[in-house]
């Protein structure tokens, strides 16, 4: 598949190729080679039944496309056969391959069988740990909201915290990983659905700061067009299961 952001001639393959095989390499490092995929139950996809309680909202959402909502919904945290065996810059997820001819698809189902769309697939069963500087903390909760949330923007609703290389640059040099309702429901202190910021107000502090997160790597091809503009990559990790800044002593703190 040619990637448009890739260049025309043999620039352009070179480029596709060295992303080809970074995310080759990634796949090669992996601890353990367990299988997961969105349409199976276990380690990745499971979610909290009757979350939130009183008005569910399903994995799957209440519109976009169902198989990428459960991605973004996916309630394990990784054990060790699904980590990768290096930590990640935000460099490392900005080259990894990136078919954007997947912007034209409404549904993930009507995605081709190819090689790139089978490595997004695989990637897509991965979990990471990315190191770098935190250069921005938004709250999605405005406007409509999103279908992976079920339109609930005031009470469902995803923080979008941006990783980058060196601090004090703008997102579009940076990685996006996000924290969401269900797992702010574990982790209070990242400031819980009903209101309580407190822990958001925590996260903002450390901008420009060291910040560790872990998580599941997403291919999130809504966004293909925002590279370059409000992200440097449609790679996410998403969503975060531990989310940890550094102390001036190099030490690591677990929010």
């Amino acid at each position: 598949m040619k990637n448009p952001n890739n260049g025309n001639g043999s620039n352009g393959v070179v480029r596709a190729a060295k992303a080809a095989a970074l995310s080759g390499a990634i796949l090669a490092g992996l601890v353990g080679t367990s299988a997961v995929t969105s349409s199976a139950p276990g380690p990745g996809v499971a979610a909290p039944r009757n979350f939130p309680a009183d008005q569910p909202c399903s994995i799957q959402g209440d519109g976009g496309d169902p198989s990428l909502n459960v991605q973004k919904n996916r309630f394990v945290a990784p054990t060790a056969d699904y980590m990768t065996s290096n930590v990640m810059a935000p460099a490392d997820m900005i080259k990894l391959l990136e078919p954007h001819e997947l912007e034209s698809f409404k549904q993930r189902a009507d995605w081709p069988d190819d090689s790139p769309v089978q490595q997004v697939k695989t990637l897509e069963t991965k979990a990471v740990t990315l190191e770098g500087y935190l250069v921005g903390a938004k709250k999605e909760n405005t406007g409509n909201g999103e279908s992976c949330n079920c339109h609930e923007p005031k009470t469902l609703f995803d923080y979008h915290l941006y990783v980058a290389d060196e601090p004090s640059v703008g997102i579009d040099e940076a990685v996006v990983v996000e924290m969401t309702p269900r797992w702010r429901d574990v982790y209070s202190t990242w400031g819980t659905a009903d209101n309580n910021y407190e822990g958001f107000g925590v996260i903002k502090s450390h901008v420009d700061e060291r910040v560790r997160v872990t998580g599941w790597l997403l291919f999130d091809e809504e966004h293909l067009n925002q590279v370059g503009k409000y992200r440097a990559t449609v790679w996410e990790i998403h969503p975060i299961t531990t989310f940890q800044y550094q102390e001036n002593n190099g030490s690591w703190t677990t929010l």
